[in-house]
């Protein structure tokens, strides 16, 4: 919404110049586009380095973790360790 009221004053700030002739009405126009752009440009800016409208909140929670083989039962798409081969086999030829 910022970007776009931004593209919206800068398209309306150069139309003031461009298409109006001088007098009060362009003055007023490219006042008020300034103010907007300035407006939108400042509230992104708090929005993005102060969270400008957010307010700071932490939560915490405890959660027990089943063991591995129970996962394993469940339909549950997890990685799981898992040995390669035999327990006789071993790697690299060792």
């Amino acid at each position: 919404m910022g970007i776009a009221l931004i593209i919206i004053f800068v398209i309306l700030f150069a139309a003031s110049f461009v298409g109006m002739k001088q007098g009060w009405l362009r003055t007023a126009t490219w006042l008020i586009s300034i103010i907007g752009l300035v407006a939108s440009l400042a509230t992104i800016t708090l929005g993005d380095s102060q969270h400008f409208g957010m307010k700071k909140e932490t939560v915490t929670s405890i959660k027990q973790i089943d063991p591995a083989f129970a996962i394993k039962n469940m339909n549950i798409n997890v990685a799981i360790k898992s040995p390669v081969g035999t327990k006789d086999e071993k790697c690299c030829g060792l």
